[in-house]
């Protein structure tokens, strides 16, 4: 197996570089909104199995 090649050092974060990186919020709602149908779902399953023990 051959060696890996060396690692390049990580760039520096600089303030710009923040902004640049961390202003991006494509796909933040997507995610909100997955997390909240999951949250719902496993909500509905929850009294589903409540009425059911009824």
């Amino acid at each position: 197996m051959p060696p890996l090649p060396p690692l390049r050092p990580l760039p520096v974060l600089t303030s710009r570089r923040a902004a640049t990186l961390f202003a991006d919020d494509a796909g933040a709602a997507t995610a909100e909104y997955a997390v909240a149908t999951m949250a719902a779902v496993a909500f509905a399953g929850l009294l589903v199995l409540i009425m059911r023990n009824n």
